[in-house]
């Protein structure tokens, strides 16, 4: 009984893998070519040369302007957090480190609401795992 559980579980998990599409890691791409993602709200553009931006999907919602940075423990962003259509802080710098899961290989497109160009986004689970407020701009690597 034991073991018919074991295998049904396993064929279960397999299945639900293969079903997923082709899996890839995002340090693959990191770096080599643009990366977006999105958590259904905002969509977070990791560029080759190490500029981030975040935007909202919609006509109002949180955007960042800055650098990110891949070490041992997930990425790193540094930069000016803003909002559209709504209050924000001139001097609101930010830090932020998150964590991505396997990407899907398939993407979908999506055009910026912003500049209006075109990216494919790729679906995945990622982790937000810091955000923090800091001094200045110096301190957080943000643009100018």
């Amino acid at each position: 009984m034991k073991t018919t559980l074991a295998v049904w579980t396993f064929s279960l998990l397999f299945s639900v893998h293969l079903s997923a599409g082709e899996l890839i890691k995002p340090e693959s791409i990191l770096g080599k070519q643009e990366l977006c993602l999105s958590d259904g709200s905002s969509v977070y553009y990791f560029m080759p040369d190490k500029t981030f931006r975040l935007e909202p999907i919609g006509i109002s919602g949180r955007t960042i302007e800055g650098t990110w940075a891949l070490d041992s423990n997930g990425i790193h962003i540094s930069g000016q957090w803003s909002w559209i259509n709504g209050l924000s802080a001139l001097d609101d710098f930010r830090e932020m480190d998150i964590h991505i899961g396997y990407l899907q290989n398939e993407t979908r497109d999506h055009t910026s609401s912003l500049q209006g160009t075109k990216h494919k986004i790729h679906n995945c689970y990622f982790l937000i795992e810091r955000v923090e407020k800091v001094k200045d701009k110096q301190a957080s690597g943000g643009n100018s």
